[in-house]
């Protein structure tokens, strides 16, 4: 297929004959191609079909987009070129008609010879192809592509409606090919893709906007410049040409547009404007009159402009006037706003290092350098590159002088489906990181502004590098010159990488020319490829300089470790930041309850966050997801039943044509979410808020998350432990029943059809949704409000307080009445606010005996809401009232370093009752940082003979049972706390037990929590490792006391180090530390 149209562009011209030959030829071909594509939607689908990830799917689909592409436009060109000889065959016996005629006349009038030999020289003329319209879903471009496309196309009787249709797609682009992109291409179909355009883009209201926006809103003319202001004269006629075509009363307009327009022009122009209209009776004037004088101005403007030869553009004079970059460097410091470095800002300073990193990720600063880091210093172009077939695509490249080695992306190689040859190769990365390469490609590069090309060797992988810049840049203080070829002429602009060209290939494409700027402005720099912009990016008040700070990360790993250290740790008080209380003041502000109890809320906002467009994202994400419907029915079925039921609870509302223009809104792209475990919903549409708008920013990233209000799961499982009789539940759809205030609910639009041949539809989400930030907090703040204002049940109050983790609540009481008194309130208290608990589980089913049977539909718990932890993951079986830990073992034949700390961090074990065996991860896991292997570099023979020793042993674990109750048999309620605390020279920890009497008088001892720690890499003293020991004991402690305030009896604390014991009996300021 991509042969057949090659060959048409590089042969211009065929006969039609050739044509005729070459459209059946693709027929065939595409023909062959929807069997293949069924066959692979019938596997993908299947029932042994594997689930394919959101990746692999999205580039199949776009694959067979591509296909689908280069067929329309192949069978495009061969039905334009055959209809072109049939219409200027027509074309010559009417010119050969109107020659004669045209001869006759002459005779008449004794130009016999001149008009004879003028018809003669008009019949050799070739009318050049007329092109037909594009239209790509600008809502001011559709008359004219109406008009055009009906009066060439539509409206034709010498064309059939296969035809008309393949005409009609392609003359669509972007968003309008989408509109009708699930039709297939037959006779009945032209009709109603013809229809839904024009109800797509046929809105008179809308386009009356469209044109109206773009009338007032055109940027000021400044300075006396002719092309300014002669593009202003062609923009109110166009614009007012088609409002006139929309039978509005444009003629009535005239003073007021003059006074808009004339609020545009420099003071010079008013000035004379002003002094014309004393030519015109009583002062009035026209717009025609205005655009007449603005004409006039126009053509003295272009006769006293300066001839424009070369000039040297490297010398300029600087601006005297000085201008400060505010939207790339800040001002002052982020923290404080005074003028000092975040670093030195004493605000800062006296925050704890846990709340150090959190205020430095909420003002979106660099972790490594305390400064808005900016990528000015890496150069960026846009280059064309060659695919596989020849055809060429373009790409964005960053220029890195330091880097030794070409890389390339995996997504690039895909898209170009070149072939790779493998070379294993180790490049090595800021601070001595290492990464293992195992292919290598050659890739053909080509500037888009010159002629320059060559062929580099590129090494594949992953990822390359994080979007650059990281922030949206500022231009106005970087002076570009006119007519200057940039490389990259959004360089401003943060967007992702796909290719990097080492010092090998930089210093060949640097040319002589160079532009220097002011001091801290970066300098425009010419090469082979074309003007690139780099340098410092200095603030022009403060003086302090803010440079490019590189940091190679690992995300995911990332995360899934900072989860599994932070269940090691144990959670401390702390203040809110100044954010968070700002947070606090609006939820206590804006909170209400509607005449049903439901809460309504407004989502907290940042007032200096601006969002851009977000509906060509939102609309792009829709039809990927219309695409996954059409090789999967009942995918579909599901979506659009969870929607229907979601419009139906009055949970999201059609937002009408007269609300669609506000002030502030936002579209959020969805996506199916399938949980086969689930045993409520097995698809779940979600939405994600973090999606980018135009501007480079997201809804959550202008909405504050607030406090983090969870409780420790810790201290929640502790007192779990703790009651004979417990019960579980959850709340059925949490955020879905907090509605959020109307005048907020335009910042969560989506977009939406149940079918594709209906017309897309804009909703607003009534309800708290999940994916935005704030989600999480106004939920909890909710429940914390719920028991301040319902004073009624206080037990039930104070189980929203303490024993609720997200939607999940674990709690229980003494005796069995307690407990189903208990269960009672709580169902009545959240029923009060119209939150219904479901899945009840007790250790006891009396308890829940006059709930239907189909409640309790779950015999263990899943302790765990992250939802990551795979490896192991901790259980609670409720009828045999044990806890149990669930191990899945995924075997590897390369144990590297990155899949071995990514098996460690999904470990769940927040009570430590595998410490012995957790604590052996850990030494596993230091002994990898010793050894500074690469993270995907093969574990030596003895470390990976000692991992797999571990990893698969884990699974007897599962025959594991722990006695949830800690203290069974009890009458009193109460027991003792013993503790103790021990070091070796490669770890220490602490455990508690709690001890009591059972039912037979018999003591028993049951191990309440742990906690490990390996000993640091630098050699330290065994009496000190002991005293770690003691210190993590007694904050182990002090959490269990808290957890378990009013039923300890004595609390008893062991160290077998007399050292130790020595150093907590002298008064502490005799220690330095």
């Amino acid at each position: 297929m991509t042969r057949v149209n090659l060959s048409l562009n590089k042969e211009g011209n065929i006969s039609v004959s050739e044509a005729k030959v070459k459209s059946k030829k693709i027929e065939s071909l595409w023909e062959s191609f929807e069997q293949v594509q069924a066959k692979i939607d019938e596997l993908r689908t299947g029932d042994g079909a594997e689930v394919a990830d959101s990746n692999s799917t999205e580039q199949d689909d776009a694959e067979r987009q591509l296909f689908e592409n280069i067929y329309f436009e192949t069978a495009t060109k061969i039905q334009t070129i055959i209809d072109l000889a049939q219409t200027q065959a027509q074309a010559i016996n009417q010119e050969e008609a109107l020659a004669l005629q045209a001869a006759v006349q002459a005779e008449n009038q004794n130009n016999n010879e001149i008009r004879q030999e003028q018809g003669n020289r008009r019949l050799d003329i070739k009318l050049p192809t007329l092109k037909l319209p594009e239209f790509s879903g600008s809502y001011d471009q559709w008359l004219l592509f109406k008009d055009a496309f009906e009066s060439m196309i539509h409206n034709s009787t010498a064309l059939n409606a296969i035809q008309k249709f393949q005409y009609l797609r392609g003359s669509l682009t972007g968003e309008a090919l989408q509109v009708i992109g699930g039709l297939t291409t037959t006779t009945a179909n032209y009709e109603n893709a013809w229809e839904l355009l024009r109800q797509n883009y046929e809105n008179k209201k809308l386009l009356i906007n469209t044109h109206l926006n773009h009338l007032l809103n055109f940027p000021a003319v400044t300075r006396d410049k002719s092309a300014t202001m002669r593009q202003l004269i062609v923009h109110v006629r166009t614009h007012l040409k088609a409002l006139q075509t929309l039978d509005l009363p444009v003629d009535k307009w005239d003073e007021l547009l003059i006074h808009l327009l004339k609020g545009k022009m420099d003071f010079s122009t008013q000035k004379n404007w002003e002094e014309e209209t004393n030519k015109y009776k009583e002062n009035r004037s026209t717009l025609e009159d205005f655009l007449t004088f603005l004409s006039e101005r126009c053509r003295t403007l272009e006769m006293i402009d300066k001839p424009k030869g070369k000039q040297d553009v490297s010398v300029q004079k600087k601006p005297k006037k000085k201008v400060t970059l505010t939207s790339t460097s800040q001002e002052e410091c982020v923290i404080c706003s005074k003028n000092h470095q975040v670093y030195r800002c004493p605000d800062f300073l006296q925050l704890s290092v846990a709340e150090r990193i959190k205020e430095v990720k909420a003002k979106k600063i660099c972790i490594n350098c305390l400064e808005i880091c900016f990528a000015c210093g890496a150069v960026t172009a846009r280059v064309i590159v060659e695919d596989v077939n020849g055809k060429q695509q373009s790409c964005r490249v960053l220029l890195d002088a330091g880097s030794q080695s070409n890389l390339i992306t995996q997504e690039l190689v895909n898209k170009l489906k070149l072939k790779c040859r493998k070379q294993n190769e180790l490049i090595g990365g800021i601070n001595k990181s290492e990464t293992n390469v195992g292919r290598i490609i050659e890739v053909k590069i080509k500037s888009m502004h010159t002629d320059y090309k060559v062929t580099i060797e590129c090494f594949v992988l992953p990822t390359i590098t994080e979007k650059l810049p990281q922030v949206k840049i500022n231009t106005k203080l970087i002076c570009i010159p006119k007519g200057l070829h940039l490389a990259y002429p959004d360089f401003y602009m943060p967007s992702n990488i796909d290719l990097i060209v080492g010092a090998g290939l930089f210093w060949q494409l640097i040319c002589v020319d160079s532009i220097q700027q002011a001091r801290g402005i970066p300098r425009l720099q010419n090469t082979l490829l074309g003007w690139i912009v780099g340098g410092e990016l200095i603030d022009a008040k403060s003086e302090i300089p803010r440079n490019f700070c590189g940091l190679l990360t690992n995300a995911a790993l990332q995360a899934q470790l900072e989860r599994f250290w932070n269940q090691e740790e144990t959670q401390e008080k702390r203040n809110f930041t100044k954010e968070e209380a700002d947070c606090e003041r609006q939820f206590i502000e804006s909170v209400k309850r509607d005449s049903n109890g439901r809460f309504i809320v407004a989502l907290p906002k940042k007032p200096e966050i601006e969002l851009g467009e977000s509906k060509n994202q939102a609309l792009r994400r829709l039809y990927s997801i219309e695409r996954r419907f059409r090789v999967n029915p009942d995918l579909k079925t599901a979506y659009v039943q969870f929607l229907k039921d979601y419009e139906k609870q009055q949970h999201m509302s059609l937002v009408l044509q007269s609300d669609m223009k506000t002030e502030l809104s936002y579209l959020i792209p969805h996506q199916p979410v399938i949980r086969p475990d689930s045993t409520t919903t097995k698809l779940r549409v979600v939405f994600d808020a973090s999606a980018k708008t135009t501007l480079g920013t997201s809804l959550n990233d202008k909405l504050m998350p607030g406090p983090n209000l969870q409780n420790d799961l810790l201290d929640i499982i502790l007192r779990f432990r703790s009651h004979h009789f417990v019960i579980t539940a959850d709340i059925a759809a949490m955020f879905r029943q907090i509605l959020v205030r109307e005048k907020d609910r335009d910042l969560q639009r989506i977009l939406w059809r149940p079918n594709q041949s209906q017309p897309i539809n804009t909703y607003r989400l009534n309800t708290v949704t999940y994916g935005t930030t704030p989600a999480p907090y106004l939920a909890i703040r909710c429940l914390r409000q719920l028991a301040i204002e319902e004073q009624e049940f206080l037990k039930a109050a104070e189980v929203l307080r303490k024993d609720f983790y997200m939607d999940d609540v674990l709690t229980g009481a003494s005796t069995l009445e307690e407990t189903k008194n208990l269960q009672q309130q709580l169902s009545q208290l959240l029923l009060r606010e119209q939150f219904l608990l479901r899945k009840w589980r007790s250790n006891d089913q009396r308890i829940l005996e006059h709930l239907s049977s189909t409640e309790n539909v779950d015999k263990f718990l899943v302790i765990n809401k992250e939802g990551a932890m795979k490896t192991l993951g901790l259980l609670w079986d409720a009828n045999a009232d044990v806890l149990q830990y669930s191990v899945t073992l995924e075997q590897s034949s390369r144990n590297t370093k990155r899949l071995v700390l990514s098996k460690i961090a999904q470990t769940f074990d927040p009570l430590g009752l595998l410490g012995p065996v957790v604590i052996i991860a850990k030494c596993i896991m230091q002994s990898m940082w010793k050894l500074k292997t690469g993270w995907d570099e093969i574990l030596p023979p003895d470390l990976q003979a000692m991992w797999n020793e571990y990893y698969n042993s884990l699974p007897q674990i599962n025959d594991m049972r722990i006695p949830r109750n800690i203290n069974p048999g009890n009458k009193e309620d109460k027991f003792d706390l013993i503790g103790f605390g021990d070091a070796s020279e490669k770890a220490y920890g602490a455990c508690l037990y709690a001890v009591s009497r059972n039912s037979n008088g018999n003591m028993e001892s049951h191990l309440i929590c742990s906690k490990s720690r390996v000993a640091p890499l630098k050699t330290i003293s065994l009496p000190r490792l002991e005293l770690n020991a003691a210190l993590l004991l007694a904050k182990l402690c002090d959490t269990a006391r808290n957890s378990y305030s009013n039923k300890i009896r004595n609390v008893y604390l062991w160290s077998d180090s007399t050292v130790v014991l020595n150093w907590i009996a002298e008064s502490p300021n005799i220690r330095k530390t």
